[in-house]
């Protein structure tokens, strides 16, 4: 009997509040809307919380990519941000061969991916997936994430030479030390991909 429910597969990037955000999507849309769930987990050195988090993926299917080495890719001073993109980046490779693999008939037929993930939106052209972006953080960091190419060179000036608190419309303003590294240089690798 072929199987009837929607296949959406879901890719998590690294960092527990990622895998967390991603799992509890996919909970919801097992238990609110029946689809069928394959999420693609970054393999890495898994922490007690890590692991809680993974067994209580019942009604969904696990797929551990392989682990990405970035020692010869990004300096190990680069921010978190950094690391995360050029693992993304790196893992792509292994997602394709995952979803290669599955029979025709399994394949997920949606990816949904977390800012991190954008990366793989190509790969989802070649399988003819739809494409949905999930932002599960608040308000604050997508209204920062969103506004970020519009920041220009008197807010530079403002806010990162003189430290004044950024203003973003809608939003409280954020002071100068709660700034994500890579806000604050232009030069910055992740600043560049991203924006």
């Amino acid at each position: 009997m072929q199987n009837t429910k929607s296949h959406v597969a879901l890719l998590a990037s690294p960092g527990l509040g990622h895998l967390v955000s991603v799992v509890e999507l996919g909970k919801r849309l097992v238990s609110y809307h029946e689809f069928e769930i394959t999420i693609f987990v970054l393999a890495s050195e898994a922490s007690t919380a890590q692991n809680q988090v993974l067994e209580s993926t019942q009604n969904m299917d696990l797929v551990f990519l392989p682990s990405v080495d970035i020692s010869t890719k990004v300096d190990p001073s680069a921010n978190i941000v950094t690391k995360i993109i050029v693992m993304m980046q790196g893992s792509l490779p292994g997602l394709h061969s995952a979803i290669a693999a599955m029979i025709m008939s399994h394949r997920p037929t949606a990816l949904i991916v977390d800012l991190f993930g954008t990366q793989a939106f190509p790969l989802a052209d070649e399988f003819n997936m739809l494409k949905f972006v999930f932002i599960a953080s608040n308000a604050w960091f997508l209204a920062i994430t969103v506004y970020a190419p519009t920041v220009d060179t008197i807010v530079d000036e403002e806010h990162v030479v003189q430290q004044k608190p950024l203003l973003i419309l809608g939003c409280k303003p954020i002071l100068f030390q709660d700034t994500f590294e890579a806000y604050l240089d232009r030069n910055d690798m992740d600043f560049g991909e991203r924006f």
